[in-house]
């Protein structure tokens, strides 16, 4: 399940799938601390990266304690 919510996330596929993939895939993430971490990186990523083409100034600036770690 992971593996698929990964691909799908970042590969921008997750708002095409059908709706039962989608519940399933949400069922999933709603008790994965593993795929809530990736969500919530992947959205720092996402910001980090619209700052950057917004401002090439920004490059490195960005702090890497937002990002979340599960061992």
């Amino acid at each position: 399940e992971c593996k698929t919510y990964v691909n799908l996330l970042s590969s921008g596929q997750l708002e095409e799938v059908d709706a039962q993939t989608r519940k399933e895939t949400s069922v999933h993430v709603s008790g994965c601390v593993h795929c809530q971490a990736f969500t919530h990186n992947q959205q720092v990523l996402t910001a980090v990266f619209a700052r950057y083409r917004a401002d090439s100034t920004l490059k490195g600036a960005e702090p890497q304690s937002q990002f979340k770690r599960v061992d």
